[in-house]
């Protein structure tokens, strides 16, 4: 289990942070039967932008692929606004 974290600030509104991070689970039996954990890796990109000094909108993407799962990949898309007061 690792991660690696960047964030870097390009002006006072504008920065982002960069993750990448994987994972190997466990593996278990269930009803004597040996199953395999997944593992994973994952790539995440998240830029903000303060509108003001208590107002900020930050949109993040994530890239996930997996081995030893029912999904091979997954992406997110996501938006937050975020309000200080």
């Amino acid at each position: 289990n690792w991660l690696l974290y960047y964030q870097y600030n390009f002006t006072d509104k504008l920065s982002t942070w960069v993750c990448f991070s994987g994972e190997d689970v466990s593996s278990g039996t269930v009803a004597g039967v040996h199953i395999p954990g997944p593992s994973y890796w994952s790539l995440s990109l998240s830029p903000a932008y303060a509108i003001t000094a208590n107002l900020s909108v930050k949109f993040q993407y994530t890239y996930t692929k997996y081995s030893s799962y029912t999904a091979k990949t997954n992406n997110l898309v996501g938006t937050a606004v975020l309000f200080k007061f």
